[in-house]
């Protein structure tokens, strides 16, 4: 992305759009246990209430 210098690291996606700002998403293998995506959540300082999971 133009303009776009900072780094992220593998298991995250960055959203970008004008007006919006920025989000980056935690990209959790399907393939985890549901124990280590919550230890994985944690280590990245997401509370509890923001640990959503999708199907």
């Amino acid at each position: 992305m133009r303009g776009a210098t900072t780094a992220h690291a593998p298991s995250t996606v960055v959203l970008m759009a004008p007006g919006q700002g920025r989000r980056d998403l935690l990209v959790v293998p399907p393939e985890v246990t549901e124990r280590a995506a919550v230890s994985l959540m944690s280590a990245a300082g997401l509370a509890p209430e923001q640990r959503g999971f999708a199907s």
